[in-house]
């Protein structure tokens, strides 16, 4: 039988098609793409109204990997 709780049936929306995701796929890349070019975390941040941990995230890879 298949265990609806296990790890590989769980609906697991990343990135944009996540419901409260607030960037979406171009503006990571642009995010990105500032971070190389020098823009600080804190002023991309308050550019694109999320939090320093998030931009943070972003840099390191820990989230919006899938990109």
């Amino acid at each position: 039988t298949e265990n609806k709780n296990d790890y590989n049936f769980i609906d697991r929306r990343v990135g944009e098609n996540h419901n409260l995701a607030k960037l979406d796929n171009k503006k990571v890349l642009e995010i990105r793409r500032l971070l190389k070019e020098g823009v600080s975390v804190l002023k991309l941040s308050k550019q694109f109204n999320v939090s320093y941990t998030a931009i943070k995230n972003i840099r390191s890879r820990k989230t919006w990997k899938h990109i």
